[in-house]
C-alpha cells in the first residue's frame, strides 16, 4: 500500500530520505533509520553538468512521468509529500521540474510564436525522433534541417513547455 496517496513506481522522498519499490512506494520520515531494502533499492542518478531548466508545473508526479515515459528521462527523488519538486536527467542533461503557485508558469510560446523553453543538443535527432514517436510523445515539429547547420524538432510536455532538440548537421 502506498502512503501518501501515490501510486507510483517512482522514488518518493521526504527531504533526502528516498525509498523505491516495483510495484508500492513507502514513506519514510525524516531521522528514521532507513530499512534494508530501502538502502537496497536506493538510486540517485549522477550528478548532472551545465544548465538546468525550472519549470513550473501543475503535478511534480504527472510531469516527471510524462518526461519518463515519452521522453526517457530519469526522474531523481522527489522533495517533500506530496512532492514539490524534482530533478529529471536524460544523457547527463538535467530540467528541474517544480510545483507552481497561484496559476503562474507556463511556455514561452505564450509570448512569442517561434520560442522554446529548453534547448537540448543531441547526436541523432532521427533516432530521437523515432523513439519519441514510439513513446506517443507530442511532437510539435518533426525534425527538420535549418538555415543555420541545426537539425532540430520540438515536443511538448504535458505542462505545454516545450523542448527544443538539435543536431549540429555539418556542411
Amino acid at each position: 500500500m502506498c502512503i501518501g496517496g501515490y501510486r507510483s513506481r517512482l522514488p518518493i522522498a521526504i527531504g533526502m530520505s528516498v525509498c523505491r519499490f516495483q510495484d508500492a512506494c513507502e514513506l519514510i520520515v525524516i531521522g528514521s533509520p532507513m530499512p534494508d531494502r530501502c538502502l537496497r533499492e536506493m538510486r540517485m542518478p549522477p550528478k548532472p553538468s551545465g544548465i538546468a531548466p525550472h519549470f513550473l508545473v501543475e503535478d511534480v508526479v504527472r510531469a516527471a512521468e510524462y518526461y519518463r515515459d515519452k521522453l526517457g528521462f530519469e526522474i531523481g527523488p522527489y522533495f517533500l509529500d506530496p512532492p514539490a519538486f524534482v530533478i529529471i536527467q536524460r544523457d547527463g542533461m538535467a530540467m528541474q521540474l517544480s510545483r507552481m503557485e497561484g496559476g503562474r508558469g507556463g511556455s514561452n510560446r505564450k509570448w512569442k510564436g517561434e520560442a522554446f523553453d529548453a534547448y537540448i543538443w543531441s547526436a541523432n535527432i532521427d533516432q530521437l525522433y523515432r523513439e519519441f514517436m514510439a513513446g506517443h510523445a507530442t511532437i510539435l515539429q518533426a525534425p527538420l534541417l535549418k538555415e543555420y547547420g541545426m537539425k532540430e524538432m520540438d515536443v511538448a510536455d504535458r505542462d505545454g513547455y516545450v523542448i527544443r532538440f538539435g543536431e549540429d548537421v555539418p556542411s
